[in-house]
C-alpha cells in the first residue's frame, strides 16, 4: 500500500517541484543576462562612450525586450510562489476541511534563502523555501481526502516526506513534511 502512495502521490509532486524549480533556474538566467546587459550599458555610458547611432540604439531595445520577457514570465509564475501569510491560512484551511483529523504538531523551520551560482558568485532569487512539519492522527479516509485536497489546491504545496503508522485501528499518526516556494522571508504561522 506504501508502494502506490509513493508512486501515484509523492513521484509527481517531485516531478512538479523539479520541474518549477528549473523554470525558477531558467528565469534567474534571463535576469542574470537583462542585468549584465544594463550594467555593460551603465559602464560604457560612465566611460563617455555614448554611440547615439543604429548600433546602441538596438542594444538598448534588446535590454529592454530581455526585462520585459523577464517581466511576463515572473507575471506568469506568480500563483507558483505564496507568501507566508497566506500559506499558513491555506494549510489551516485545508485541514479544517477534513473534521476527522486532530492536529498534533505544527513546526516550521527557518525560511531558506534559493540562490544560484553565477560566474563570481552567487545571486539571491528573491525566493524562499519554507519546510512545515506537521503531525496529525485521523481514519486512513480523512488522511487521503486532506492529500487529495493538497494536490488539488492551486498553491504550490510539496510533499517532502511523509510517514503513516497505524496506532490504533482505524486511527493512525502521519508526519507529513511538506515545502512552499515564497517571495517573502517571513515565518510561517497557523
Amino acid at each position: 500500500m506504501l508502494s502506490v502512495w509513493i508512486s501515484q502521490i509523492l513521484d509527481p509532486l517531485q516531478v512538479q517541484r523539479d520541474e518549477m524549480l528549473k523554470q525558477i533556474k531558467r528565469q534567474n538566467e534571463l535576469v542574470v543576462n537583462a542585468e549584465t546587459d544594463l550594467e555593460k550599458r551603465k559602464q560604457l555610458k560612465a566611460e563617455g562612450v555614448t554611440n547615439r547611432g543604429a548600433v546602441s540604439k538596438e542594444k538598448l531595445a534588446e535590454v529592454l525586450n530581455k526585462i520585459k520577457q523577464v517581466d511576463d514570465n515572473l507575471d506568469l509564475m506568480s500563483p507558483e510562489v505564496i507568501s507566508p501569510k497566506k500559506m499558513g491560512s491555506v494549510i489551516r484551511g485545508l485541514f479544517e476541511q477534513q473534521n476527522k483529523l486532530t492536529l498534533l504538531r505544527f513546526k516550521t523551520s527557518n525560511p531558506i534563502a534559493i540562490t544560484e551560482r553565477i560566474e563570481g558568485g552567487e545571486v539571491n532569487t528573491g525566493l524562499y523555501r519554507h519546510k512545515i512539519n506537521l503531525q496529525f492522527e485521523g481514519d486512513h479516509r480523512s488522511v487521503v481526502a486532506y492529500l487529495k485536497s493538497i494536490e488539488k489546491t492551486p498553491w504550490p504545496i510539496y510533499w517532502n516526506g511523509f510517514d503513516y503508522q497505524v496506532r490504533h485501528d482505524p486511527k493512525a499518526i502521519v508526519n507529513l513534511q511538506i515545502e512552499t516556494l515564497s517571495d517573502g522571508r517571513g515565518w510561517l504561522a497557523l
